[in-house]
Order: C-alpha cells, then structure tokens, then sequence
C-alpha cells in the first residue's frame, strides 16, 4: 500500500517473519533502489540461453565443492595409482553436467564455452591440490547453514532480525578457523573502507557467528575469486582479505614459509 509516497508494511515485504541474510543488507546499503526491485517487486532477469559470467561462476564453485567434498579420496587416488587428475575432474565435470541447474552447459551453442571451463576446472582444482599440501588447515565445512535452529539476531531500529546464511568454505586447524567465500562476480579486496560503507560486510558477520557456532577462533577471512577470466596466466587464483598478525597461524597456513 502507497500512503504519502511511503511504502507501508515494509517489514513484510523486505523481511518475512523478521529474517534476512546479510547478502540483503548488503544489497540495500548499495543501492536502495535496486533492493526494492530485487527484494520488494522480486523481479529477475530474463534468461538466456547462452553462459554468462555467473553460470561460469556458478560451475566453477561446483567443481570446487565437488573435489573438496572428496578431497581424500582423491588425494588417496593420486597417491597410490597411476590415476591423473585430469580424470578425477573429468569425472567431476560430468557428474555436474547431470545436474539440472546446469542444463545450459549441454546446449550446442555452448559446446565452444564447455571446452573453455573444462580446462578452467582443471586448473582450478591443481591449485586446490597444491595449496591444500602446503597448509595445515584443512576444509572441514562446506556450503555450512546456519540459521535455521539456532537464532542470530541483529538489532536494527529497536527491532530484531533473525540472520540466516551459508558460508561457502570453512577450513580448521586446532582451535583456529577461517572462512573463504568463493566469489563469481566482482570480488572484494577485504579492506575496512568496505566494511565502513556497508559494501562487503558478510564475511565478517559470519565470522563472528561462527565463533559462538565452532567455539574456535577466527585467524582469516578470504575473497576467492573463482571464475574465468579467459587469462593464460600461471597464478591465477589467490585469497584476498584479512588475517591475525600471528607468525604461528601464517606458519601454519603456509607451511613452506
């Protein structure tokens, strides 16, 4: 209902039952205008059949998940057989092109696209090799929900919100955690200027709920950009963000240091 230009029922229409995720919040601090789109009018693009850069995104955080999930299998495989990693993803990649949220990767006008993030995938899940021998920390959670039976609350205008959310990676090591967000779009660097304006905020409210969740303590939270940029160069991937200023935990994330 409109009343002297203002929208009544706000909180039913942005925050059902007084719920919200910080990606929400995060959108209106942006741009008001777009929230009320996205949130209140909840309208969406139209899809296309051809990829664009969140489905490639989207299937490089699935391939990421999938190798992760199964890490020690694989990492038993690669050891012990003669079995390449080529295969281990190959396999990966066919298990997701099943998946009918990825239906769009099958279509003839993206056989050229298909190629491209197979070898993105390959090299993708080398560096999730490699880096995973070199730390101590290890992936100990993914895609890890919280919300839905225990309540986070924040105070906004002398009402509560309930907060719900999924953190895309969690790695542990002794009583230490931190927490990679896996990032298809434009990545944040991590810095307090965007924390201040609101701009990228998420990670570091999980990473205050997850201290009363894990009872650890958080020594790291990190951007991963995880999409394909069509470059050819070696190091491509790296973790942008914050970390405690400790040479035990920097010890310990890299033990080649």
């Amino acid at each position: 209902n409109l009343k002297n230009n203002k929208i009544e029922n706000s909180n039913k229409l942005f925050f059902e039952n007084n719920i919200t995720k910080i990606s929400q919040l995060e959108s209106y601090l942006s741009c008001p205008f777009k929230h009320f789109m996205s949130y209140g009018l909840k309208l969406n693009s139209i899809e296309s059949a051809e990829l664009n850069n969140k489905d490639f995104g989207n299937f490089l955080h699935k391939v990421a998940e999938m190798f992760l999930k199964s890490k020690n299998n694989f990492i038993k495989i690669l050891n012990e057989t003669d079995t390449k990693i080529e295969d281990i993803v190959e396999n990966i990649i066919q298990d997701i092109l099943n998946l009918k949220n990825f239906y769009k990767f099958n279509l003839k006008i993206n056989e050229f696209s298909l190629k491209i993030i197979k070898d993105e995938s390959l090299r993708l899940c080398k560096y999730l090799f490699e880096t995973e021998k070199i730390s101590n920390f290890k992936p100990e959670f993914l895609e890890f929900k919280f919300g839905d039976k225990n309540n986070y609350q924040i105070k906004v205008l002398n009402k509560n919100f309930k907060i719900k959310g999924v953190v895309d990676r969690i790695d542990i090591f002794n009583n230490m955690f931190i927490i990679i967000d896996y990032k298809s779009g434009k990545a944040g660097k991590g810095n307090f200027s965007e924390i201040y304006y609101g701009e990228k905020i998420q990670i570091f409210i999980y990473m205050k709920i997850l201290e009363q969740v894990l009872n650890k303590k958080s020594c790291g939270v990190y951007y991963f950009s995880i999409k394909n940029d069509f470059s050819t160069e070696k190091n491509l991937y790296k973790l942008q963000g914050q970390s405690i200023n400790n040479s035990n935990f920097l010890k310990a994330m890299d033990t080649s240091l």
